[in-house]
């Protein structure tokens, strides 16, 4: 006999502002610019973010818990890093007092801290040229960390972007 489902997941989606901006439900006017392309914005609140000090667990608890494979780590409202599953990945594999001690390293070591930012307000073609190069889109309004940009993020752009 089937157990019935609770609908506990779907109404939690009900109330999440970036599962309603992914799907075109948040009736946002878009301008063609990159920020119409960053759902998860930083500093309002839905970005899943790092700070230095945080351990590598947390950054792998935050990846798998927001199915993501990279994270912005901010200090306030500036970027100053990021850490994906390779930088991680590298950390766990060369790291000689084992795998506990590298889980315990803060991300401020093994972060990328040369980082290629565009600007929100830059049309959303100016993305491919980044993606091309295999580089996280990092959006700034002004000197103001915004969000990330993904391929996947301009997928669902022109998906839910008017034609």
């Amino acid at each position: 006999m089937p157990i019935s489902d609770s609908g506990a997941k779907y109404l939690s989606k009900v109330f999440n502002p970036t599962f309603i901006a992914q799907e075109g439900w948040d009736h946002r006017e878009l301008h063609g610019t990159v920020r119409d392309v960053v759902v998860s914005n930083y500093p309002e609140g839905s970005a899943v973010v790092l700070h230095p000090s945080d351990t590598l667990r947390t950054a792998f608890a935050r990846m798998r818990t927001a199915d993501v494979s990279q994270l912005p780590v901010v200090e306030g409202e500036r970027i100053v890093g990021l850490v994906d599953e390779s930088d991680m990945l590298a950390s766990l594999m060369t790291d000689r007092a084992g795998t506990a001690h590298a889980f315990a390293r803060p991300v401020k070591d093994v972060m990328k801290t040369r980082l290629e930012t565009i600007s929100a307000d830059a049309p959303v073609r100016d993305l491919v040229p980044l993606f091309r190069r295999d580089l996280v889109a990092i959006v700034m309004d002004g000197s103001r960390f915004l969000g990330l940009a993904t391929r996947i993020d301009l997928i669902n752009y022109f998906r839910i972007a008017p034609r």
